[in-house]
């Protein structure tokens, strides 16, 4: 559920050995920084915040699955970046389905991901990778 994945994800310090009072047991990593986080919260929220926070938690999730959360892992940052949809409204989000498109999260590397526009004809490939 959306409001369990933001509160976990959120209370990860990116600090070894480091938790919240309130919430001890999160604990592991890597942490996440999603880059432009406000900027895009700031805009979706103001017409649907239910929404913006939905997006939020599915971008942790895909995250979550390209860097499976672990022990060893505390401490590492990985840095989200989501410039692409900061500036979009809900409904311009899944407007991108209508061209045959979607958003997905790519791994640039060890510590960064982005949150880009594909077509979908191109995920078999990007799959394949």
């Amino acid at each position: 559920n959306d409001r369990v994945t933001l509160s976990s994800e959120l209370a990860l310090t990116g600090v070894r050995g480091q938790t919240y009072k309130l919430a001890p047991q999160c604990v592991g990593g890597p942490a996440f920084l999603v880059y432009y986080s406000p900027a895009f919260l700031r805009h979706c929220a103001q017409k649907e915040p239910v929404v913006a926070l939905r997006v939020l938690a599915d971008t942790y999730r895909s995250a979550r699955e390209l860097w499976p959360l672990s022990e060893e892992d505390a401490g590492r940052n990985v840095t989200l970046h989501i410039a692409a949809i900061k500036n979009h409204d809900p409904g311009s989000l899944s407007s991108v389905y209508e061209d045959g498109a979607c958003w997905v999260l790519r791994r640039l590397g060890e510590h960064d991901a982005i949150v880009e526009r594909t077509a979908m004809l191109a995920l078999t490939e990007m799959l394949a990778d």
